[in-house]
């Protein structure tokens, strides 16, 4: 699950076909992960972009965007954990940015308070905190916040 050799990774847009690639990604990248039929229902959604990046024949990681006139949400990113650290989040959050249509003007998103890492991601590309959600994920020991945070695309130029 190596993703550090660039060169051979491609980038693709999901399918159905990569389901059971996905819930193995989410399985293993989240406490709490989504079900097959919600990653399904996103797959077949038309306003929704799910975006792979592949070494080989291998599903390192995905991004699920959800698109609504002039503006996106990033619903999911997860990257296999054999393969984080290397910047394969990263890419894919800028792949899915630069995939989304000419009207879109921002991208929000939902993250765990506690996931210092994505949070130092998101901030790295240009998204700043605009809220929290008290009590809004589920955890082992009960539930946590989520910080919601936006990129505004209208502001660059």
């Amino acid at each position: 699950m190596d993703g550090s050799d660039t060169q051979s990774l491609q980038w693709r847009k999901l399918t159905s076909e990569d389901l059971q690639a996905m819930l193995v990604i989410e399985q293993a990248a989240h406490s709490h992960p989504c079900s097959s039929s919600v990653l399904l229902s996103f797959l077949n959604r038309p306003t929704a972009q799910v975006w792979g990046v592949i070494k080989g024949q291998k599903l390192l990681g995905f991004s699920i965007v959800s698109v609504v006139v002039d503006e996106s949400e990033l619903i999911n990113i997860a990257v296999h954990p054999q393969a984080q650290g290397k910047g394969l989040g990263r890419q894919l959050l800028q792949q899915a940015i630069e995939q989304l249509p000419d009207t879109v003007r921002g991208m929000f998103l939902e993250v765990r308070q506690s996931n210092e890492a994505a949070i130092a991601l998101y901030d790295r590309m240009g998204f700043i905190e605009t809220g929290v959600r008290k009590n809004y994920y589920p955890t082992k020991q009960g539930r946590e916040n989520a910080l919601l945070m936006a990129r505004d695309f209208s502001l660059e130029s």
